[in-house]
Protein backbone atom coordinates (compact mmCIF):
# COMPACT_ATOMS: atom_id res chain seq x y z
CA UNK A 1 0.00 0.00 0.00
CA UNK A 2 3.04 2.02 0.71
CA UNK A 3 4.73 1.52 -2.60
CA UNK A 4 1.32 2.37 -4.30
CA UNK A 5 1.06 5.19 -2.58
CA UNK A 6 4.62 6.55 -2.88
CA UNK A 7 4.34 5.61 -6.63
CA UNK A 8 1.66 7.74 -6.89
CA UNK A 9 2.91 10.76 -5.40
CA UNK A 10 5.78 10.40 -7.31
CA UNK A 11 3.40 10.94 -10.44
CA UNK A 12 1.85 13.35 -9.42
CA UNK A 13 5.29 15.40 -8.46
CA UNK A 14 6.54 14.44 -12.00
CA UNK A 15 3.05 15.89 -13.53
CA UNK A 16 3.61 19.30 -11.22
CA UNK A 17 7.23 19.67 -12.34
CA UNK A 18 6.26 19.35 -15.75
CA UNK A 19 3.44 21.51 -16.20
CA UNK A 20 5.59 24.22 -14.14
CA UNK A 21 8.25 24.08 -16.27
CA UNK A 22 5.66 24.11 -19.61
CA UNK A 23 4.51 26.69 -17.80
CA UNK A 24 7.73 28.62 -16.86
CA UNK A 25 8.70 28.30 -20.97
CA UNK A 26 5.63 29.65 -22.26
CA UNK A 27 6.07 32.42 -19.91
CA UNK A 28 9.52 32.98 -20.63
CA UNK A 29 8.84 33.49 -24.48
CA UNK A 30 6.01 35.74 -23.82
CA UNK A 31 7.86 38.03 -22.08
CA UNK A 32 10.70 37.74 -24.70
CA UNK A 33 8.03 39.06 -27.33
CA UNK A 34 7.61 42.48 -25.28
CA UNK A 35 11.78 42.27 -24.79
CA UNK A 36 14.71 44.15 -26.61
CA UNK A 37 18.03 43.12 -26.01
CA UNK A 38 20.84 45.25 -27.17
CA UNK A 39 24.64 43.93 -26.97
CA UNK A 40 26.91 47.03 -27.23
CA UNK A 41 30.54 47.50 -27.31
CA UNK A 42 32.60 50.99 -27.56
CA UNK A 43 36.38 51.30 -28.18
CA UNK A 44 37.70 48.05 -29.14
CA UNK A 45 40.99 50.33 -30.59
CA UNK A 46 41.92 47.86 -32.83
CA UNK A 47 42.82 45.09 -30.17
CA UNK A 48 42.20 41.46 -31.92
CA UNK A 49 43.52 39.15 -29.04
CA UNK A 50 44.12 39.17 -25.48
CA UNK A 51 47.49 40.98 -24.88
CA UNK A 52 48.49 39.49 -21.98
CA UNK A 53 49.37 43.11 -20.80
CA UNK A 54 49.46 43.45 -16.52
CA UNK A 55 46.83 46.46 -17.04
CA UNK A 56 44.49 44.51 -19.44
CA UNK A 57 43.30 41.07 -18.28
CA UNK A 58 40.80 40.93 -20.78
CA UNK A 59 40.44 39.21 -24.03
CA UNK A 60 39.97 41.20 -27.40
CA UNK A 61 37.36 41.19 -30.37
CA UNK A 62 38.51 37.41 -31.31
CA UNK A 63 37.55 36.31 -27.39
CA UNK A 64 34.52 38.05 -27.86
CA UNK A 65 33.09 35.56 -30.44
CA UNK A 66 32.38 32.98 -28.06
CA UNK A 67 30.57 35.02 -25.21
CA UNK A 68 28.35 36.73 -28.62
CA UNK A 69 27.65 33.31 -29.67
CA UNK A 70 26.70 32.36 -26.24
CA UNK A 71 24.41 34.65 -25.40
CA UNK A 72 22.64 34.26 -28.43
CA UNK A 73 22.54 30.44 -27.64
CA UNK A 74 19.95 31.81 -24.90
CA UNK A 75 18.81 35.00 -26.52
CA UNK A 76 16.45 35.33 -29.99
CA UNK A 77 16.26 38.68 -31.79
CA UNK A 78 19.68 40.22 -30.23
CA UNK A 79 20.65 43.55 -31.82
CA UNK A 80 24.49 43.77 -31.46
CA UNK A 81 25.73 47.21 -32.22
CA UNK A 82 28.96 49.23 -31.92
CA UNK A 83 29.01 53.15 -31.43
CA UNK A 84 32.67 53.20 -33.24
CA UNK A 85 35.81 53.03 -32.09
CA UNK A 86 37.36 49.86 -33.33
CA UNK A 87 40.20 50.59 -35.40
CA UNK A 88 42.75 51.89 -33.21
CA UNK A 89 45.05 54.29 -34.65
CA UNK A 90 48.35 52.43 -35.39
CA UNK A 91 48.92 49.53 -37.73
CA UNK A 92 45.00 49.85 -39.60
CA UNK A 93 46.39 48.47 -42.79
CA UNK A 94 47.83 45.34 -41.15
CA UNK A 95 45.25 44.64 -38.66
CA UNK A 96 41.71 47.01 -40.24
CA UNK A 97 40.96 44.09 -42.85
CA UNK A 98 40.81 41.56 -39.50
CA UNK A 99 38.65 44.25 -37.72
CA UNK A 100 35.80 44.27 -40.39
CA UNK A 101 36.25 40.43 -40.86
CA UNK A 102 35.75 39.09 -36.89
CA UNK A 103 32.58 41.69 -36.57
CA UNK A 104 31.19 40.11 -39.87
CA UNK A 105 31.75 36.42 -38.07
CA UNK A 106 29.92 38.08 -34.86
CA UNK A 107 27.10 39.34 -37.10
CA UNK A 108 26.83 43.26 -35.63
CA UNK A 109 23.43 44.78 -37.40
CA UNK A 110 25.69 48.45 -37.57
CA UNK A 111 27.98 49.96 -35.72
CA UNK A 112 29.29 53.89 -35.95
CA UNK A 113 32.19 55.89 -37.33
CA UNK A 114 34.76 58.23 -35.66
CA UNK A 115 38.45 59.46 -35.09
CA UNK A 116 39.70 56.36 -35.05
CA UNK A 117 38.37 55.24 -38.18
CA UNK A 118 38.91 58.43 -40.34
CA UNK A 119 42.59 58.77 -38.56
CA UNK A 120 44.26 58.46 -42.13
CA UNK A 121 41.07 60.34 -43.67
CA UNK A 122 37.80 59.39 -45.36
CA UNK A 123 39.48 59.10 -48.49
CA UNK A 124 41.69 56.27 -47.44
CA UNK A 125 39.09 54.82 -45.48
CA UNK A 126 36.47 54.35 -48.15
CA UNK A 127 39.66 53.40 -50.80
CA UNK A 128 40.55 50.73 -47.95
CA UNK A 129 37.10 49.66 -46.31
CA UNK A 130 34.58 51.37 -48.67
CA UNK A 131 32.69 47.52 -48.57
CA UNK A 132 31.65 48.27 -45.22
CA UNK A 133 29.53 51.66 -46.06
CA UNK A 134 26.06 49.48 -45.64
CA UNK A 135 26.91 48.57 -41.98
CA UNK A 136 27.97 51.99 -41.33
CA UNK A 137 25.55 54.21 -39.38
CA UNK A 138 26.23 57.92 -39.07
CA UNK A 139 24.42 61.38 -39.58
CA UNK A 140 27.60 63.41 -38.63
CA UNK A 141 30.23 62.55 -41.20
CA UNK A 142 29.82 65.31 -44.48
CA UNK A 143 32.18 64.94 -47.82
CA UNK A 144 34.12 67.78 -48.95
CA UNK A 145 30.19 68.91 -50.32
CA UNK A 146 28.63 68.73 -47.32
CA UNK A 147 26.87 65.66 -48.53
CA UNK A 148 26.47 62.63 -46.13
CA UNK A 149 28.72 60.20 -47.18
CA UNK A 150 27.09 57.10 -45.05
CA UNK A 151 23.05 55.69 -43.89
CA UNK A 152 22.11 58.52 -40.97
CA UNK A 153 19.96 56.03 -39.59
CA UNK A 154 18.33 52.51 -39.79
CA UNK A 155 15.01 51.75 -38.19
CA UNK A 156 15.04 47.52 -37.73
CA UNK A 157 12.11 45.60 -35.99
CA UNK A 158 12.69 43.45 -32.93
CA UNK A 159 9.63 41.31 -32.09
CA UNK A 160 7.37 43.86 -33.19
CA UNK A 161 9.09 47.05 -31.78
CA UNK A 162 10.79 49.27 -34.48
CA UNK A 163 13.85 50.86 -33.07
CA UNK A 164 15.38 53.34 -34.56
CA UNK A 165 19.24 53.69 -34.88
CA UNK A 166 20.74 57.33 -35.35
CA UNK A 167 24.77 57.45 -35.46
CA UNK A 168 26.22 60.81 -34.15
CA UNK A 169 29.84 62.39 -33.60
CA UNK A 170 30.46 65.82 -33.11
CA UNK A 171 33.44 68.44 -34.57
CA UNK A 172 34.68 68.26 -30.72
CA UNK A 173 35.95 64.53 -31.26
CA UNK A 174 38.32 65.90 -34.23
CA UNK A 175 39.70 68.55 -32.16
CA UNK A 176 43.50 67.18 -31.81
CA UNK A 177 43.05 65.37 -36.16
CA UNK A 178 45.64 66.01 -38.67
CA UNK A 179 44.48 69.05 -40.46
CA UNK A 180 45.64 67.88 -43.37
CA UNK A 181 43.45 64.90 -43.05
CA UNK A 182 40.36 66.64 -43.22
CA UNK A 183 39.18 65.64 -46.30
CA UNK A 184 35.62 65.65 -44.77
CA UNK A 185 33.33 67.82 -42.58
CA UNK A 186 31.33 67.18 -39.38
CA UNK A 187 28.23 68.47 -38.80
CA UNK A 188 27.09 69.85 -35.43
CA UNK A 189 25.35 67.39 -33.56
CA UNK A 190 22.37 69.47 -32.36
CA UNK A 191 21.88 70.37 -36.31
CA UNK A 192 21.45 66.86 -37.22
CA UNK A 193 18.97 66.16 -33.91
CA UNK A 194 16.87 69.08 -35.20
CA UNK A 195 16.72 67.38 -38.66
CA UNK A 196 15.98 63.75 -37.75
CA UNK A 197 14.60 63.19 -34.24
CA UNK A 198 10.74 64.05 -34.90
CA UNK A 199 11.18 61.36 -37.85
CA UNK A 200 12.11 59.01 -36.19
CA UNK A 201 10.52 59.83 -32.67
CA UNK A 202 7.21 59.64 -34.70
CA UNK A 203 8.30 56.43 -36.81
CA UNK A 204 9.75 54.11 -33.72
CA UNK A 205 9.55 53.20 -30.43
CA UNK A 206 12.54 53.28 -28.90
CA UNK A 207 15.73 55.09 -30.55
CA UNK A 208 19.21 55.03 -30.00
CA UNK A 209 22.23 56.75 -30.31
CA UNK A 210 25.33 55.74 -31.57
CA UNK A 211 27.91 58.03 -30.06
CA UNK A 212 31.46 59.06 -30.84
CA UNK A 213 31.25 62.54 -28.58
CA UNK A 214 32.82 61.36 -25.45
CA UNK A 215 30.66 61.21 -21.52
CA UNK A 216 30.51 65.15 -21.42
CA UNK A 217 28.85 65.83 -24.78
CA UNK A 218 26.59 62.62 -24.12
CA UNK A 219 25.06 64.13 -21.15
CA UNK A 220 24.65 67.67 -22.38
CA UNK A 221 22.55 66.04 -25.58
CA UNK A 222 20.32 64.00 -23.03
CA UNK A 223 19.66 67.09 -21.29
CA UNK A 224 19.09 69.50 -24.22
CA UNK A 225 16.78 67.13 -25.95
CA UNK A 226 13.95 65.06 -25.64
CA UNK A 227 13.25 61.22 -26.98
CA UNK A 228 16.12 59.86 -27.20
CA UNK A 229 15.75 56.38 -25.23
CA UNK A 230 19.43 55.47 -24.79
CA UNK A 231 23.11 56.95 -26.24
CA UNK A 232 25.83 54.31 -26.59
CA UNK A 233 28.37 56.41 -26.00
CA UNK A 234 32.10 56.06 -27.17
CA UNK A 235 35.24 58.05 -27.40
CA UNK A 236 35.98 58.89 -24.08
CA UNK A 237 36.29 55.70 -23.46
CA UNK A 238 34.58 55.96 -20.24
CA UNK A 239 33.87 52.48 -18.07
CA UNK A 240 30.41 53.18 -16.95
CA UNK A 241 29.21 50.04 -14.81
CA UNK A 242 26.06 51.91 -13.71
CA UNK A 243 23.96 53.63 -16.54
CA UNK A 244 23.62 57.36 -16.21
CA UNK A 245 19.33 58.53 -16.36
CA UNK A 246 18.85 61.93 -17.67
CA UNK A 247 14.95 62.39 -17.57
CA UNK A 248 14.30 59.04 -18.81
CA UNK A 249 17.32 58.78 -21.67
CA UNK A 250 20.02 56.09 -20.59
CA UNK A 251 23.73 56.81 -21.32
CA UNK A 252 25.79 53.70 -21.06
CA UNK A 253 29.76 53.08 -22.11
CA UNK A 254 31.95 49.70 -22.10
CA UNK A 255 35.26 51.01 -21.32
CA UNK A 256 38.22 50.79 -23.44
CA UNK A 257 40.20 48.00 -25.40
CA UNK A 258 36.93 46.08 -26.43
CA UNK A 259 36.90 43.97 -22.75
CA UNK A 260 34.09 44.38 -21.66
CA UNK A 261 30.11 43.60 -23.69
CA UNK A 262 27.49 45.79 -23.00
CA UNK A 263 23.78 44.54 -22.28
CA UNK A 264 20.58 46.43 -22.38
CA UNK A 265 17.42 45.23 -21.78
CA UNK A 266 14.29 46.57 -22.86
CA UNK A 267 11.01 45.58 -21.60
CA UNK A 268 8.16 47.09 -23.17
CA UNK A 269 4.55 47.39 -22.23
CA UNK A 270 1.06 46.75 -24.00
CA UNK A 271 1.06 49.91 -25.33
CA UNK A 272 4.67 49.56 -26.44
CA UNK A 273 6.03 51.92 -23.88
CA UNK A 274 9.08 51.60 -22.06
CA UNK A 275 8.13 49.98 -18.68
CA UNK A 276 11.47 48.64 -17.75
CA UNK A 277 15.26 48.64 -18.41
CA UNK A 278 18.29 46.58 -17.11
CA UNK A 279 21.77 47.39 -18.10
CA UNK A 280 25.19 45.15 -17.31
CA UNK A 281 28.42 44.57 -18.60
CA UNK A 282 29.56 41.02 -19.60
CA UNK A 283 33.63 40.74 -18.82
CA UNK A 284 35.58 39.14 -21.92
CA UNK A 285 37.52 37.21 -19.53
CA UNK A 286 39.64 34.02 -19.66
CA UNK A 287 36.94 31.24 -20.19
CA UNK A 288 36.45 32.77 -23.14
CA UNK A 289 39.48 31.29 -25.91
CA UNK A 290 39.72 31.96 -29.34
CA UNK A 291 38.00 29.39 -31.63
CA UNK A 292 40.23 27.30 -34.08
CA UNK A 293 38.19 28.71 -36.69
CA UNK A 294 39.30 32.31 -35.52
CA UNK A 295 42.66 31.12 -35.07
CA UNK A 296 42.85 30.34 -38.89
CA UNK A 297 41.56 34.19 -39.88
CA UNK A 298 43.93 35.59 -38.00
CA UNK A 299 47.12 33.67 -38.77
CA UNK A 300 49.30 32.36 -36.07
CA UNK A 301 51.50 35.73 -35.82
CA UNK A 302 48.54 37.51 -34.31
CA UNK A 303 46.88 34.35 -32.04
CA UNK A 304 50.30 33.52 -30.36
Amino acid sequence: MNLLKNSRLKWLLCLTLTVNFCLLVHGAHADEDSTLRILFTNNSNGKLVFCNCPNDPYGGLAERVPLVREYREYYDNVLLLSSGGYMGLTGVEMHGPLVFKLMEVMDYDCFGIGDQELFSGLGKFMERFGDQRENIVSASIMDENGKRVFEPFRIVEVNGHKVGILGLTCPGAFKFFPKARMDFGVEDPDVTLAEFLPELRASCDYLVVLSLMGREKDEEIAKKWDGIDLIIGGHSQTLLEKEINISGCRIVQAGKGGGRVGEVVVQFGEAKNVTDVDYKLFEVNDRYKVLPEIEKILGEDVVR
